[in-house]
């Protein structure tokens, strides 16, 4: 049976899966095999995600902040940790091929076998005469990092998933704090579309109703970073239409956040943006409301400084906070159900991070930025489609696969988990994807866990 864990840590029952593989002799290769082999259980024809739940295991398991508990670790745990531990030895400066393969391993949407056998040759490879007692040593720990990989897929495990929330949290703070020229034209882009939209569909008498609506709306949904842009304090004191298009063009450093996060309320609330909604209504409600059923919104709805999508226990000091206080949804929601929907069951096979579900935010935004790019030479969609992703991870309402799983939906095809490799493609992101990395590995080597003596039981 599949347990599910909510926020708070309980278990439910779910669908009946077979067990997962048993790997090898705990080498890092045939461990990293069998990663190959677990992640790769879901087959084209679409048949359930393979996930086995022993339950000794998932009772025995805490949900600390930490990763895990130290003894059993997933495979994305594994990957991150014997990267850490290469980094906090120094030997990563003669081991750049396998620092580079664990990389590439833990931004692809599935883990690939090719080329694993090669991993311990490169643990020596490039070393110096006199580091190789010392890089002897770094093989007996990497191969007890190894050794204490999951042989079953836990689903409290899966679902505390640190390292993918904090891969998340990281790259989404790049990206907000660190936007590329494209996506700052973008979103003039939009700026300047939803400001026509606003003048010429909507009568006066309807400016101030759709104001006095996208109030409601914000106010509804604070996200934390948005609390001290001026332009949206005066809006909420006074919903004028002029006031309304202020925020549009306010000069705050998070000016391209708040665009993104306006165009969602604008577009679910305009009349004249009815055409768009029309269109896309279908799939919100027959594929990713359905695939959001386990997630029930709570009564408590905290208020925090708070920013990206680590759960709650999991935030440790300042790293993910803002100067503003609001409300994640992510802090509203609890995970629990009998049945978990099968995009949340891939998520938590492929060790993607797992927040409110599948985007119905991006939903409603590829549709507009499809109608935008037919209209503009300047709008680049891919690089508003990446902001948009972090701007919904930034503020702690859903992941980056989330948000792309919505954005690559195709009609009658599965899901597709995200690939981060071509985000590298590009200089400014592929820098961001280099510092979130660097981050995750920071904060591996914090953990101070690196040299596990237990195998997994």
């Amino acid at each position: 049976m599949l347990n599910a864990v909510s926020q708070n840590g309980s278990l439910a029952q779910g669908y009946d899966t077979p067990p997962s593989s048993t790997p090898e002799k705990t080498d890092f290769t045939s461990i990293l095999k069998k990663v190959s082999n677990t992640v790769n259980g879901l087959t084209d024809k679409g048949k359930k995600v393979i996930i086995d739940s022993v339950a000794a295991n998932s009772a025995s398991q805490s949900s600390s902040d930490a990763p895990s508990d130290g003894k059993i670790r997933t495979a994305r745990e594994c990957l991150v940790d014997i990267a850490a531990l290469l980094r906090l030895k120094g030997a990563d400066k003669y081991n750049e091929p396998l620092m580079n393969l664990l990389k590439e391993a833990f931004l692809s949407e599935r883990f690939d076998s090719s080329g694993l056998d090669r991993l311990k040759k490169l643990t020596l490879q490039g070393a110096p005469n006199s580091a190789k007692e010392d890089i002897n040593a770094l093989r007996s720990q990497i191969d007890n990092i190894a050794a204490s990989c999951e042989k079953s897929m836990d689903p409290l495990r899966s679902y505390m998933n640190y390292y993918g929330r904090l891969f998340d949290s990281f790259f989404a703070s790049e990206i907000i704090n660190n936007p590329s020229k494209e996506m700052r034209e973008s979103v003039r882009v939009i700026a300047y579309n939803i400001e026509d939209n606003f003048r010429l569909t909507h009568s006066a008498a309807e400016q101030t109703q759709l104001c006095k609506d996208l109030k409601n709306m914000l106010i509804n949904d604070p996200p934390p970073w948005r609390e001290n842009i001026p332009e949206v304090k005066t809006f909420l004191e006074n919903s004028a239409p002029e006031n309304f298009t202020n925020m549009l063009y306010t000069g705050h450093e998070l000016a391209h956040a708040l665009i993104i996060h306006l165009t969602v309320k604008y577009i679910m609330a305009a009349p004249g943006c009815y055409p768009i909604r029309s269109k896309i209504s279908g799939n919100y409600n027959n594929v990713i409301k359905p695939q959001r059923r386990n997630l029930k919104p709570v009564k408590e709805r905290p208020t925090s400084n708070r920013v990206g999508i680590l759960l709650m226990h999991q935030h440790r000091d300042d790293t993910f906070t803002s100067a503003g206080n609001g409300i994640r949804p992510i802090d509203a929601i609890k995970f629990s159900s009998k049945k978990i929907p099968l995009h949340n069951q891939q998520a938590l096979t492929y060790g993607s991070p797992l927040a409110v579900g599948m985007s119905g935010s991006a939903n409603l935004l590829k549709s507009y930025f499809n109608h935008i790019a037919k209209r503009s030479r300047k709008f680049n969609i891919e690089q508003a489609k990446l902001l948009s992703a972090a701007e919904l991870t930034y503020s702690g309402g859903h992941s980056i696969n989330e948000a792309y799983t919505t954005f690559n939906m195709e009609k009658n095809k599965r899901f597709q988990p995200l690939d981060y490799r071509p985000f590298c493609d590009h200089p400014a992101i592929g820098k961001a994807v280099d510092r979130a990395w660097e981050g995750v590995l920071n904060q591996a080597i914090r953990f101070k866990r690196l040299a596990v003596d237990t195998p997994a039981s």
